[in-house]
C-alpha cells in the first residue's frame, strides 16, 4: 500500500485481478458516497481500464455530473487521481 491507495507498484504482477478489484471498490468507499452501487462498480472498473488504455483506440471518459453543490465531485476525481496512471485533469 502507498499512502493508503491500493498496491500501485505494478498492480497486474503483484495481486489477482479480482483483488485488486475488490480493494480498489473498498478504497474507494471510504471516501466517496454513490447514489448506486452500479455507479460504485463503474468507477472501479473504470480505474482499472486506464491501466490498459495503450490497448484501445477509443475509450469513454468519466464524468462526474450533479446540480448540487458539495455532492462529492471533486472527492471523486482526487481519489480517481491517486488510482490511475498518469491522471490529466479536463
Amino acid at each position: 500500500m502507498l499512502n493508503g491507495c491500493p498496491a500501485y507498484a505494478d498492480p497486474w504482477t503483484e495481486t489477482e485481478g479480482a483483488e485488486l478489484l475488490n480493494d480498489i471498490h473498498g478504497y474507494l468507499a471510504r471516501f466517496v458516497s454513490y447514489p448506486s452501487e452500479h455507479a460504485h462498480v463503474a468507477h472501479t472498473l473504470w480505474i482499472a481500464h486506464t491501466h490498459a488504455m495503450e490497448r484501445w483506440d477509443s475509450t469513454p471518459r468519466i464524468a462526474f455530473l450533479s446540480p448540487e453543490p458539495g455532492s462529492g465531485k471533486s472527492r471523486c476525481l482526487e481519489v480517481s487521481e491517486l488510482l490511475v496512471p498518469r491522471p490529466v485533469e479536463a
